[in-house]
């Protein structure tokens, strides 16, 4: 009995172990010159690279590779206009993502960061399932997201990513 107490203990440490490990280290990213920081899982590769709109807006886009076909991402696009109404930039935003993957929206829910206001949204196509977060502030679009392949679950530290974004003002 004694040493059948010590062999389940001893599994359950190593089972609470593993759990633990799974999440593992963080490593913290701040880039002041695009107002934010964030966390992501420490063996993550980061990259970023610039894009344009159609109308010519610069976007910053932020990778972080977990796994070969699955990661996180954050997007900042300075609309350098402060007129802008949050609510109708974040639906077509959120428009926008779900359509240019050829998706189908699974949830949506407002949510706000300091006086950002907010939505996130999951989705899902033939390429990715993916849940998102985008703000508003004073003309800037920040965005974080989570995209693995179909089907699919979210990586483990899809929530703690999410909610790891920090506006920096």
């Amino acid at each position: 009995m004694v040493i059948a107490k010590k062999i389940f203990f001893a599994v359950l440490i190593l089972t609470l172990g593993t759990a633990f490990a799974q999440e593992g280290d963080w490593k913290d990213y701040s880039y002041s010159d695009d107002g934010f920081s964030l966390s992501v899982p420490a063996q993550a590769v980061a990259k970023r690279d610039t894009s344009q709109a159609k109308d010519g807006t610069e976007i910053h886009n932020y990778y972080y590779t977990v796994t070969a076909d699955a990661g996180y991402m954050a997007t900042v696009t300075d609309f350098h206009r402060k007129d802008l109404n949050p609510t109708t930039v974040l639906q077509r935003i959120k428009s926008s993502t779900v359509n240019t993957a050829k998706g189908r929206l699974i949830s949506q829910k407002p949510v706000t960061l300091g006086k950002a206001h907010g939505v996130q949204f999951e989705f899902a196509s033939r390429e990715y399932h993916g849940r998102v977060r985008y703000y508003f502030l004073d003309g800037k679009l920040f965005g974080v997201m989570c995209l693995v392949p179909p089907g699919q679950p979210l990586l483990p530290g899809t929530n703690r990513f999410l909610g790891s974004l920090h506006l920096l003002q």
